[in-house]
């Protein structure tokens, strides 16, 4: 059996957002799937190898098959704050940071 791998993933913060980005080239929309648990990103999915001719590799580096990722942000963030998008290969999920929620002192 395979080992699930992992793209090439950049994890950086805004003043008001962490931004993960992730190299996927070469998928489609509908196969990647992104989850969010606490401060845990879970991202998931597949890439399809070529079908069609039979072919007599000489060097192979794009990885084929069930790829995982998991992510976890150094704070708290709004999960209803959240949007990914797939665009030119690649993949951006943006998720709020948690804006400390004010109580009032009765």
């Amino acid at each position: 059996q395979r080992q699930a791998w992992r793209p090439p993933t950049d994890v950086y913060e805004t003043e008001t957002d962490y931004v993960i980005e992730m190299d996927v080239a070469g998928m489609r929309r509908e196969d990647i799937q992104v989850a969010l648990q606490g401060r845990r990103v879970f991202i998931v999915g597949v890439r399809r190898a070529p079908r069609g001719e039979l072919r007599a590799y000489h060097q192979m580096e794009i990885n084929t098959g069930e790829f995982r990722a998991v992510v976890d942000l150094p704070d708290a963030v709004d999960a209803t704050e959240a949007t990914a998008t797939y665009e030119d290969g690649s993949l951006r999920v943006v998720i709020a940071k948690q804006r400390p929620r004010r109580v009032d002192v009765r």
